[in-house]
């Protein structure tokens, strides 16, 4: 990844923190904090955000779809060593 991309997220990041610390119980924010550690690979970071975000907004089918694409990643990432090794 560039570096100006790397700049980018982790202001982008700082800034959904920054939100956070203002109005703690918006589930968007929340969301928004996971996605970006979804894009970087962070997937246990990115769990725990939407699982937070869910616990605001329980009914968000939207948050709970990238939620489960989380899932899918950490399950997929758990397989592929295993089959690598012969198990």
């Amino acid at each position: 990844m560039p570096r100006s991309q790397k700049a980018t997220r982790s202001r982008a990041h700082q800034f959904y923190l920054e939100a956070l610390q203002l109005e703690p119980k918006r589930a968007d924010v929340h969301a928004k904090i996971a996605a970006a550690h979804h894009m970087i690979g962070n997937l246990p970071s990115a769990l725990t955000s939407y699982d937070r975000a869910l616990a605001l907004d329980h009914s968000s089918a939207a948050i709970d779809v990238l939620r489960s694409a989380v899932d899918t990643a950490i399950a997929a990432a758990d397989f592929r060593p295993r089959a690598a090794m012969g198990k």
